[in-house]
């Protein structure tokens, strides 16, 4: 596939998300940060909900309520002192399961809704949520921390993209991603 047609959808992307993201990392007060990366959570809580088997929008709607509702719940509930015990268990789940996908064979889709991964999605998106948002909250700089994780992610993100194109060989995990390098 040549490179120009990804490259712009990618770059089309950018250019209409980025603004808004640094505006509102940038300008928003901690609470109003928060909702606004959470709802960027239930966007992937929806998403979860289809890979998991969840066909019908009713059900991968309610799937969203509830981590909505477990998101609202940390914010209002849930002080620092509980971040940790749940940020280093987001941490050790990805260090456990990370050496596990890579070693995936394609997997036949199975009917029905996988109830086991259900919850696992809350240790997916929570973490990260909780992560962001407390970074946000650290003084005056928080924003500017924040900001600065996001360009890295950016960067490498980038970076990986054009290494792979120019130099990929040898498929990373074609079970999950086919197109890595």
């Amino acid at each position: 596939m040549p490179i120009a047609r990804p490259l712009q959808v990618r770059l089309a992307t950018a250019g209409a998300l980025i603004p808004l993201i640094v505006a509102a990392v940038v300008l928003l007060p901690a609470p109003a940060f928060a909702a606004f990366v959470g709802v960027v959570v239930c966007w992937a809580a929806f998403e979860w909900a289809g890979l998991l088997g969840l066909g019908s929008v009713p059900a991968r709607a309610a799937y969203v309520g509830a981590m909505a509702a477990s998101l609202a719940l940390w914010w209002r509930y849930a002080g620092p002192a509980w971040d940790l015990p749940l940020l280093m268990l987001g941490s050790l789940w990805w260090v456990a399961v990370v050496p596990v996908l890579l070693r995936i064979t394609p997997l036949k889709r199975r009917a029905g809704v996988d109830v086991g991964l259900l919850p696992l999605g809350l240790l997916v998106l929570v973490p990260p949520w909780v992560a962001l948002v407390r970074l946000h909250e650290a003084g005056a700089q928080g924003p500017w921390l924040v900001m600065g994780l996001l360009m890295l992610i950016w960067i490498a993100d980038s970076a990986a993209y054009f290494v792979g194109r120019q130099f990929g060989r040898r498929r990373l995990a074609p079970a999950l991603s086919p197109g890595k390098t």
